[in-house]
């Protein structure tokens, strides 16, 4: 609202965009906001609050004490507090405002903050909420990926200059695993605007 009240933004072509923390808000805005956007590309993004919490202990990061920060008054984890501020446990929207497309390095969660659980469980409320529940990624895609036990599929090209492991894709939303770690792909990211803008014409 305020980029539409300030700026000189494109009623008819806004797009949200974002990379780890920017991601998690990329997640919320598609979920909660009011207005059309055409694209939301979210990276590497944290889905559940609760998951990260003791990912981030275990891995012994400043990211739990964060969490604790921005959810207990008591410094004690609070597990619904947690999950009151994470996207993969709020309501879907009546009719999604815009297209979601949801990136993640398989390396992310070895040499980045954030497993790429968070990315693909994510996509799985989607599909599920589409009444897809044949395009959820599955238990055992899920270990392979997490485990790093998948190569790359040739058939899904590449992203920018980097192999693809994995896609899924349901009508208005799609999660992609490529060769990176915790990251964006910025040029890539206008190339995927700038496509947006031309096939709405």
């Amino acid at each position: 609202q305020y980029v539409l009240d300030k700026g000189k933004a494109d009623p008819a072509n806004l797009f949200v965009v974002g990379g780890s923390g920017g991601g998690y808000a990329t997640l919320g805005a598609y979920l909660r906001t009011r207005h059309p956007v055409k694209l939301f590309l979210a990276w590497a993004a944290i889905s559940d609050l609760s998951s990260w919490y003791w990912e981030s202990r275990s891995r012994g990061n400043k990211y739990a004490d964060d969490i604790l920060h921005c959810t207990s008054t008591t410094g004690a984890f609070d597990e619904a507090g947690a999950r009151q501020r994470s996207p993969l446990y709020w309501d879907m929207p009546a009719t999604p405002k815009g297209r979601i497309e949801i990136y993640t390095g398989i390396q992310d969660g070895y040499t980045g903050s954030v497993p790429v659980s968070h990315s693909l469980r994510f996509f799985n409320k989607l599909a599920l909420h589409a009444g897809t529940p044949d395009a959820c990624v599955s238990e055992e895609d899920m270990i392979r990926l997490l485990s790093r036990g998948l190569a790359p599929d040739p058939a899904l090209g590449t992203l920018a200059d980097r192999v693809v492991y994995y896609r899924k894709a349901i009508p208005g939303a799609s999660v992609t695993i490529f060769e990176g770690g915790h990251e964006l792909l910025t040029d890539y990211c206008f190339e995927r605007m700038r496509d947006a803008v031309v096939d709405s014409r």
